[in-house]
């Protein structure tokens, strides 16, 4: 794919919209994608780089070993044999079940959970390139022209943050742009129904069954903090120092 015309030279060529030119390659919501991308490169950080870190330790035990959903992205994560993180998982969870022991020795069952820190990076994230989008969809027809030859379809949360900001043209554009992906995501869908018609005699194509995970996404997005939890409802937003050191290692 392209990534512009001369027209729009310089307009989105920063290294966060070359990013989000890439994510366009591929089918699905590309802000879901980098932000799943973002919480995977965070934890693999953590655990090639930062195990011994007291102040990463510290976040991940303040929030009890992190939210559930990353806390089993991280065991999985730790788990592959791609990271072999086994014995780093094993140091920092050793760390918060013994937090857990000295408060149960005082008699209390602390409900104390602090943000997890994994999250903070992703909603990082999330501002980041639904502000690159937006800026780029408002001034870059290149990208508009992208986006619609695309395979890649905003889910509704990061559609509706995206519009946020737009000119009047450039958000009818985009709405436009959306409907058209929709209406073709529905056409497929319609297709595979009437090909489970005993009397159908077509083969299913693989764009069909692609047709599904397509809806689900462009309804519900992939399966991150943001989209998993109640979107920007989570408290503290803010990143710490730390955080944003790991989030720019993520991105290099």
């Amino acid at each position: 794919m392209q990534k512009g015309s001369e027209n729009d030279e310089g307009k989105c060529s920063s290294i966060t919209s070359i990013y989000l030119l890439e994510a366009l390659e591929k089918p699905g919501c590309p802000i879901c994608r980098l932000i799943e991308d973002a919480e995977r490169q965070v934890i693999k950080s953590i655990l090639y780089e930062y195990v011994n870190d007291p102040g990463v330790r510290g976040e991940i035990r303040r929030s009890w070993g992190l939210c559930t959903h990353h806390a089993w992205l991280f065991l999985r994560l730790a788990l592959s044999p791609e990271t072999a993180g086994m014995l780093g998982a094993a140091i920092i969870y050793e760390d918060v079940v013994s937090e857990l022991l000295d408060r149960l020795s005082g008699g209390e069952v602390p409900l104390d959970d602090a943000a997890c820190p994994v999250c903070r990076a992703a909603r990082e994230t999330e501002d980041i390139y639904v502000a690159e989008f937006r800026r780029c969809y408002n001034e870059s027809p290149g990208f508009r022209t992208l986006y619609a030859q695309s395979p890649a379809i905003l889910c509704r949360h990061h559609l509706a943050l995206v519009l946020q900001g737009l000119s009047k043209e450039a958000r009818d554009a985009l709405l436009e742009q959306q409907r058209a992906k929709l209406m073709d995501v529905r056409k497929r869908l319609e297709s595979l129904i009437n090909k489970h018609d005993y009397r159908n005699k077509e083969p299913i194509t693989r764009r069909e069954q692609e047709a599904l995970w397509e809806a689900v996404e462009a309804l519900r997005g992939r399966e991150t903090s943001v989209t998993l939890c109640t979107p920007r409802r989570l408290g503290n937003r803010g990143s710490s120092g730390l955080l944003k050191r790991l989030l720019r290692k993520g991105h290099a």
